[in-house]
């Protein structure tokens, strides 16, 4: 930048050299920890040092990737509000800075976060014999009184065949 020193201060004074503006831009990778897959659908917030949200509702595309262009100069941070399904939340909080000044173009900062696949709950399988609440005591009932009255009828049928032979 160039500013002819008789013109300065006065009215008519141009600009005659070449004028960067260096505001910066982000890429954040998302991962998975166990495949190394990119992760899409993870929704995060860019916040200020001073925690003041920049934007918020940042998903992940199909590259797990999100961009965010033209930042200011200063320190910024992400923090993961919601993961992609199957996942654990990420509680890291990725902090970068975007330089005052850069030599030509202003470069990308290029981040990476990684989330780990939620463990798998194992289902209980039920016992037969298993009971729960008033359903399960009024199953247990009704099983109750099936044997009961099955034993009966085979007693009576046993008894019945042999009351039938002495005749």
């Amino acid at each position: 930048m160039t500013i002819n020193q008789a013109g300065a201060g006065e009215a008519g004074a141009t600009f005659t050299g070449a004028f960067t503006n260096y505001q910066g831009s982000v890429l954040l990778n998302k991962f998975s920890v166990e495949a190394k897959k990119p992760l899409e659908n993870a929704v995060f917030e860019l916040y200020t040092k001073d925690e003041k949200v920049i934007t918020s509702s940042l998903k992940t595309n199909k590259e797990g990737q999100i961009v965010v262009e033209k930042l200011a100069p200063g320190e910024y941070y992400f923090i993961e509000k919601e993961a992609p399904k199957g996942y654990e939340l990420s509680l890291e909080k990725q902090v970068f800075t975007i330089n005052k000044a850069a030599t030509g173009k202003p470069e990308q900062i290029v981040l990476t976060m990684t989330n780990k696949l939620k463990p798998e709950v194992p289902v209980k399988p039920k016992k037969l014999d298993e009971k729960e609440g008033t359903i399960g005591k009024f199953g247990e009932q009704v099983r109750n009184v099936f044997v009961i009255v099955g034993a009966v009828l085979v007693i009576g049928v046993i008894g019945y065949t042999i009351w039938k032979k002495k005749k």
